[in-house]
């Protein structure tokens, strides 16, 4: 049994820890707006498009390649980028969209209302395997496409009134979509994407602050400064070299020698002592991420009420405020809610912020309770990314879990 790492409200809210080497170094011998700073990074491992990226390393570049309707300004904040509106009807079911004029991708050709509701309907259609589908589950049209066969038909609920408009209709209503559409699955396409999607995904054509240069597969990826780009958030220099590593430990060690500029990730083996490293520059922000445990209902012992006993047991059985200050010390604040306290709509006030609370003798009434309905048996496995930093808050929980209620509890990369 394994539970998949996504975001949810059972662990840790993660702050944004970055370091910089003393130097400050350009890679390319250009200095000030021309450098080419290096970032920590990991390698894209799914398809460097915005449908089918999975992973903090495809993310992290696309975000710089492609501009979407809407960006995130240094404080998380939403503003818009493509689009000159985005304005909801009165239950916010119906949301219509207009576009800035003179957007191009890199490749030349226009930015258009198309270039969204062609990109979006083909992550959703399932014909076309994008991980990242069901982002697009609450458009109208979804469900048609659930049954559709060759992955071109387009998502009933995208309407295109003119080339730089469209409408957004909604099977259920969500007043802060807006704020969502600056994730990367909604990010557009160019016509040429369609030609031959593998081909693009090597080599991505946009239309965001930069465009793309090379990708040496286990090495790098860079990207050069975009003078044709005129959205809100312009490259402050000439380009951006991403370093792919296995272990931010060996990234902390290439900024302290300066052959790195930026690591935004501090290994945990440093938290106590980054901020007074010598060679380095850090400083600590809130983040706009969440950390946590998702336990699927296909699972075993976790469907119906008894599943619902055993999450409630699982999540008081975890000492969040234990784990933040001796695992993350201080860096990180236990959740009280789904998002992050940096995003618009953000509550430390819900109704059921109780069950977070570490409390080992209801958890273990509670699981008593799921034992009457099915006992258990076996071993909760906690599935973590094995190159990620992860692994140290993940065997907490896990010994957090199997001492508070007498199961066998393992991390597993």
């Amino acid at each position: 049994m394994r539970l998949g790492r996504i975001t949810a409200a059972l662990a840790a809210v993660a702050a944004v820890l970055a370091l910089a080497a003393g130097c400050g170094g350009a890679r390319t011998g250009a200095t000030g707006a021309d450098a080419t700073i290096s970032v920590y990074s990991t390698e894209p491992r799914s398809a460097l498009t915005p449908g089918g990226a999975g992973d903090a390393g495809g993310f992290c570049v696309l975000s710089t390649l492609l501009a979407g309707l809407v960006v995130y300004d240094e404080q998380g904040k939403p503003v818009n980028e493509v689009a000159s509106s985005i304005t909801p009807n009165d239950d916010s079911t119906v949301f219509t969209v207009t576009l800035g004029h003179g957007w191009t991708f890199t490749d030349g050709t226009p930015v258009t209302a198309r270039s969204f509701t062609r990109a979006w309907s083909y992550a959703a259609n399932p014909a076309n395997a994008q991980i990242n589908a069901s982002y697009f589950a609450n458009i109208q049209g979804y469900g048609d496409l659930q049954r559709s066969t060759d992955g071109t038909e387009q998502l009933s609920g995208l309407v295109v009134t003119g080339d730089e408009s469209f409408e957004i209709h909604l099977s259920a209503p969500d007043s802060i979509l807006p704020q969502k559409l600056g994730t990367v699955p909604f990010l557009p396409l160019p016509d040429s994407f369609y030609d031959d999607p593998d081909a693009y995904a090597s080599k991505p054509v946009g239309n965001g602050a930069y465009r793309f240069s090379s990708w040496t597969h286990g090495q790098d990826l860079t990207v050069t400064r975009n003078d044709g780009y005129h959205g809100a958030m312009p490259a402050r220099n000439g380009g951006i070299d991403f370093r792919f590593y296995t272990s931010t430990d060996a990234a902390f060690m290439d900024v302290i020698a300066g052959n790195l500029d930026l690591l935004d990730e501090v290994p945990a083996s440093k938290y106590a002592v980054y901020a007074s490293t010598d060679g380095i520059r850090s400083y600590t922000v809130p983040g706009a991420e969440t950390q946590g445990l998702n336990i699927p209902e296909r699972l075993a012992h976790f469907g119906g009420d008894e599943g619902r006993l055993r999450r409630h047991a699982i999540s008081m059985a975890i000492d969040r405020d234990l784990i933040c200050s001796k695992i993350f010390h201080g860096t990180r604040q236990p959740a009280v809610d789904f998002s992050a306290p940096t995003i618009t709509g953000y509550s430390d006030q819900l109704a059921n912020a109780r069950h977070l609370a570490h409390n080992a003798a209801q958890a273990k009434e509670l699981w008593a309770q799921a034992d009457a309905i099915s006992p258990w048996s076996g071993t909760l496995r906690l599935s973590y990314s094995a190159d990620s930093n992860d692994q140290a808050w993940v065997e907490a929980v896990a010994n957090q879990i199997a001492n508070t209620l007498g199961i066998s509890a393992q991390a597993e990369p």
